[in-house]
């Protein structure tokens, strides 16, 4: 609520607020963004936490604690601190697995739980990692047993 005031204050200084929501932001998405640049990491900020919001389902914003919130904000602190620093795919770690995974590409269909392939069903509760896009409906991000690590694209 707070940091909603506070943009809303914001918006009412510089004459935004009748605009459309898009209006007001500039298309800069590869603006190199500096360390002392406040109010870029602050955008940068909610940006983060408003796909969190928008993209997860109502039943996990829900179950959220404190803890939770403390470790969403230390990996975000570490993605943006180490973004730069390390590669993707350490070519040493690639060469030391032993076992070949696969990859599954499953697409939900309409959307609808109900109506996924029996395929596609039994892919989703047998993986060891979900890599979902933010339009996958809340109801087929359900079926994904607890124990597997969701991740949301941005």
């Amino acid at each position: 609520r707070r940091i909603w005031e506070e943009d809303h204050a914001a918006e009412v200084e510089a004459g935004l607020e009748n605009e459309e929501e898009e209006g007001g932001q500039t298309a800069q998405f590869n603006k190199l963004v500096t360390p002392t640049d406040a109010e870029a990491a602050r955008t940068r900020r909610m940006r983060w936490l408003s796909q969190i919001c928008e993209y997860w389902p109502l039943r996990r914003l829900a179950a959220i604690r404190d803890e939770d919130i403390d470790t969403l904000m230390r990996s975000y602190r570490q993605e943006t601190a180490t973004a730069d620093s390390k590669p993707l795919l350490d070519p040493v770690v690639l060469d030391a697995r032993r076992q070949i995974g696969k990859i599954i590409l499953a697409g939900s269909g309409p959307g609808h739980p109900d109506l996924l392939t029996t395929a596609t069903l039994k892919a989703i509760r047998s993986a060891d990692l979900i890599l979902a896009d933010k339009l996958v409906p809340a109801g087929v991000l359900e079926l994904v047993p607890r124990r597997t690590p969701v991740e949301i694209s941005r």
